[in-house]
């Protein structure tokens, strides 16, 4: 995924089929500022803004927000912000 300085991006995660799972940011790099989060019955919409240039992976996780587990499955986004 790519974006340019300045921009904002949004990263779109379905969800599971049970209500309480939701997805959590568990890294960021300091290059995107988080703007806001979306949760509907099927999806989960996250809002960056990339600030600066350079190659930065965003790592989400599927869990339920009362059991948050080192070891649940997580799902890494790498973007290039030109």
């Amino acid at each position: 995924m790519e974006s340019e300085v300045g921009e904002i991006f949004g990263v779109q995660l379905k969800h599971i089929v049970d209500p309480e799972y939701r997805w959590v940011l568990r890294a960021m790099p300091s290059q995107y500022a988080l703007i806001d989060v979306s949760h509907d019955t099927l999806n989960c919409i996250f809002r960056f803004k990339a600030l600066t240039a350079g190659n930065g992976e965003l790592v989400f996780q599927h869990v339920r927000p009362y059991e948050l587990k080192a070891n649940d499955p997580v799902q890494k986004i790498i973007i290039k912000v030109n």
